[in-house]
């Protein structure tokens, strides 16, 4: 199998692995395509014994967890280890600031309906690395489209897309780029956030 294909392979893998059980509508924006797309692939994968279907929602197999780690190991070992540590590091700072500014408007420090207003200057400067992400992971690139659809639906109104669970939010999306960056770079979610308690 080529590379792009592989690294097609490994997207979908990752962003079903990353949502969990999901009906095809939520893996649709996990992979950034529509739903009868996304309804087609997971056909294709399920039929390739990757992914389990079970009352039209969808989960990796085990054989395709495994398929997942062994794809993510071939990508880490073509990575510029360099280059996916500054990422990762730049990202950190940034992390910091987003989880202070989402838990400043859970506990009411700052105004929910007002959340898009105190998003904009962060999502504004997070363009920059995550363009540097899509030139160093081509698989990561739908993410911006993910990121500013949510940012999108609270300047409309909805403030379900700061942090809620049953949307596409801005909180969901960040938490499943940190994770893609977290595997990326080989380390583990546990050790990261003890790292984090300590910066």
């Amino acid at each position: 199998m080529s590379h792009a294909a592989d690294a097609d392979r490994l997207r979908l893998l990752q962003g079903l692995r990353l949502k969990g059980r999901s009906d095809a509508a939520r893996i649709a924006g996990a992979w950034g395509i529509r739903e009868a797309e996304a309804a087609r692939r997971l056909a294709d994968l399920a039929a390739e014994g990757w992914v389990e279907e079970q009352r039209d929602s969808f989960a990796l197999s085990e054989a395709g967890e495994s398929l997942r780690g062994q794809l993510l190991e071939a990508e880490r070992a073509q990575l510029d280890a360099d280059a996916m540590d500054t990422l990762y590091a730049d990202f950190c700072r940034l992390d910091l600031t987003f989880k202070q500014l989402v838990a400043d408007i859970q506990l009411g420090k700052l105004e929910r309906a007002d959340s898009a207003r105190h998003l904009t200057p962060l999502h504004e400067s997070f363009q920059a690395l995550l363009a540097r992400a899509g030139a160093l992971l081509p698989r990561l690139e739908p993410y911006a489209k993910r990121f500013d659809e949510a940012l999108a639906a609270l300047r409309q109104g909805d403030a379900r897309y700061l942090a809620s669970p049953r949307v596409e939010s801005y909180h969901g999306i960040w938490f499943e780029f940190h994770e893609e960056l977290i595997q990326a770079a080989g380390r583990r979610r546990a050790e990261e956030e003890a790292a984090g308690r300590n910066r």
